[in-house]
């Protein structure tokens, strides 16, 4: 007699192999995606990279000081990540494996935690670069970007810090002004003179 064929049981959760097949199922069930804003900034940040290696390329040894140093490395080490990421954002993860959720989840956080850096090592290059080029861009661009915090980062949270202090304080003249003037349903009660009686 033979025997009953059982049924496949899924992999049990947390082995390697199956978080890698589920991971590849993603992948290949993911679909095309146009007009995605986060893609068309990292290709442009991934052009100025590549703008800079080739202006770097006329640029003898000695002419290579910290600064530049600093910003080819920030640019090589972008390059990856931003090519990456746009790349990625040509397709749009299904949820392909209900079993295990967290996959999705892990693509999501992980792709833009490493896209924020990639953005992140540019902007350190490009400072590299003005602070190459002239030491009083530089210090401009700082006090911008001190101007940039100070005007939408600390003078917000001052406001709102004074208008909850000052909201109690507001909450309790309005309620003696109400206690204090009569209602609408209160009767208004007028004395009138007495007239002179007719002759």
């Amino acid at each position: 007699m033979d025997k009953e064929k059982e049924p496949t049981s899924a992999p049990t959760p947390g082995k390697g192999k199956w978080f890698a097949v589920g991971f590849s199922k993603v992948l290949k069930n993911a679909e095309m995606v146009e007009g995605n804003l986060d893609r068309i900034i990292d290709a442009s940040l991934l052009g100025v990279c590549f703008v800079f290696l080739v202006a770097m390329l006329g640029l003898q040894q000695q002419q290579i000081d910290a600064s530049l140093t600093l910003a080819l490395v920030a640019f090589v080490v972008a390059i990856p990540i931003l090519a990456n990421s746009s790349i990625r954002y040509f397709y749009k993860v299904k949820p392909v494996v209900p079993d295990r959720p967290e996959l999705e989840k892990t693509l999501l956080i992980s792709a833009g935690i490493v896209k924020r850096f990639g953005w992140l090592v540019v902007i350190v290059g490009i400072i590299a670069v003005i602070r190459h080029l002239s030491p009083l861009a530089f210090y401009a661009f700082i006090a911008s970007l001190i101007l940039i915090i100070v005007a939408f980062v600390v003078i917000p949270v001052l406001v709102g810090m004074r208008n909850k202090q000052s909201s109690p304080t507001a909450k309790q003249e309005s309620s003696s002004n109400t206690s204090s003037t009569p209602t609408s349903s209160t009767p208004v009660i007028m004395k009138l003179p007495p007239q002179a009686p007719n002759s």
